[in-house]
């Protein structure tokens, strides 16, 4: 009686510590999905805010910070024309997440509204207002 009463017991308890185990399993594979899930909204979101940021650019824009202003126009088709005194310039630009990049140098952008272009590289912010 006393071997039967052993054997139920190590039964139970395999019995019991396999459900938790699966239990286990099963918490880490939704914690997994929960990041993955984290992780694809981010992207999305990414992705959408850099859509935005691509129509939202397009237009002219003004420096009223500098002596002698600076404006630049984004066109639809990636191009840039850029005057600032008697310095004018022309090029290509792009947005890849929150990064502006033309005169082949990377701008971080901090604002973009329809009203209001920021921008930030090594050597400080600018802000530029549109203009049409």
């Amino acid at each position: 009686m006393k071997k039967m009463n052993v054997i139920i017991l190590i039964f139970i308890s395999i019995l019991f510590l396999s459900c938790n185990n699966k239990s286990a399993s099963s918490s880490n594979e939704n914690t997994t999905t929960t990041n993955e899930n984290t992780k694809n909204e981010a992207n999305t979101n990414q992705v959408v805010e850099s859509e935005n940021y691509q129509k939202l650019i397009i237009g002219s824009w003004y420096n009223y910070g500098t002596a002698t202003g600076e404006d630049i126009v984004f066109n639809q088709d990636g191009t840039f024309n850029y005057h600032s005194g008697t310095n004018e310039n022309t090029g290509k630009w792009k947005i890849e997440e929150n990064t502006l990049n033309f005169f082949d140098t990377d701008y971080k952008i901090i604002e973009l509204t329809k009203d209001k272009l920021v921008i930030e590289d090594k050597f400080g912010q600018t802000t530029y207002e549109k203009t049409q």
